[in-house]
C-alpha cells in the first residue's frame, strides 16, 4: 500500500511526488550543466574576438601604411618621369635660357638660375 497526502484537496500518491522532485532535480542540474558550458563557449568567443579585433586593426593600420606608400610611390615616379624629360630636353641642346639669353652652363660657376622658355611652371 503505498502512503498518499492530501494536496489542495486532491490526493497524491508519495511516490509520484518522490520521481517528480527527481526528475526535476535531474533536470535543474542538466540546465546547470548546459548554463556553465555555454559560459565557457561565451568566454573562448570573446577571447577569440579580442583576438580578431586586434588583428583586424593591425591590419587596417598596415594598409593605411601601403596605401601611403602607394601614392609616394606615385609622386615619385612624377618627379622620375619629369627628371628624365627634363634631361632629355637639355641633352638635345634645349632652349636658350629666358634669363641670360645663353644656352644653359649648368654645373659651372657661371650658372644662372635658368628659366627655360620651353617650359611654364
Amino acid at each position: 500500500m503505498s502512503a498518499t497526502v492530501i494536496l489542495n484537496g486532491d490526493q497524491v500518491y508519495t511516490e509520484e511526488l518522490v520521481r517528480e522532485n527527481a526528475r526535476l532535480t535531474v533536470q535543474v542540474e542538466a540546465e546547470r550543466q548546459h548554463r556553465r558550458e555555454l559560459e565557457a563557449a561565451l568566454a573562448r568567443l570573446k577571447m577569440e574576438n579580442e583576438a580578431l579585433s586586434s588583428r583586424a586593426e593591425q591590419a587596417e593600420g598596415d594598409l593605411g601604411l601601403v596605401a601611403a606608400g602607394l601614392e609616394q610611390e606615385k609622386v615619385l615616379a612624377s618627379k622620375l618621369d619629369q627628371a628624365i624629360h627634363d634631361l632629355h630636353f637639355v641633352m638635345a641642346d634645349g632652349d636658350a635660357c629666358t634669363v641670360c639669353k645663353n644656352k644653359c652652363l649648368m654645373g659651372t660657376a657661371d650658372a644662372c638660375e635658368p628659366r627655360w622658355k620651353g617650359l611654364d611652371d
